[in-house]
């Protein structure tokens, strides 16, 4: 069975052949890529109008279950939530905020103290179409563990913040 690690380089020597922004993920992949990003942007989703810079990502996912594709903000800007409007929730073991959102879903969820440029938040977009009506081993469960693992195991590798970039692959 291949590695992880061969699996990208194989996608990494593909897309450069194909000379533009093909995206080839081996059949066996189980989990989400990275459609579009890392990208820095202003702005993060369900705290009103702001500039509040964060890096954005799209991602797509290879499974069947749950959603089709879902978007990610990661900032490391000290923010309030209010308490009427997000609701304090766990997925798993992660301990984060939710709030309803016209676009979807909208979940946040902290990382560890200690990286470069403090500590994270990780904002999630869920579309409302094929999210799983039962919170108990939802596929957002094994997601956003995966996801905040991937992604602080990136943040224990950069010295900058300019350094950050958002995982290519969540594998789950």
């Amino acid at each position: 069975m291949e590695s992880l690690g061969i699996k990208i380089v194989k996608l990494l020597l593909a897309v450069s052949l194909a000379g533009g922004p093909v995206f080839a993920v081996p059949p066996s992949f189980h989990g989400a890529f990275l459609s579009q990003g890392t990208e820095l942007r202003r702005g993060l989703p369900g705290l009103g109008e702001n500039a509040i810079p964060a890096w954005f990502g799209e991602y797509r996912f290879t499974i069947p279950e749950g959603p089709s594709s879902f978007s990610v903000w990661a900032t490391n800007e000290g923010l309030y939530f209010s308490p009427q409007e997000w609701t304090s929730r766990t997925w798993g073991t992660l301990r984060g905020l939710e709030k309803n959102d016209p676009r979807g879903t909208l979940v946040v969820l902290p990382t560890p103290q200690g990286f470069v440029g403090g500590q994270w938040n990780v904002f999630f977009l869920i579309p409302p179409t094929k999210k799983p009506a039962s919170p108990g081993a939802s596929v957002e469960n094994v997601l956003f563990r995966a996801y905040v693992d991937r992604f602080t195991y990136f943040l224990a590798n950069v010295q900058r913040v300019s350094d950050v970039s958002l995982p290519a692959l969540i594998e789950f």
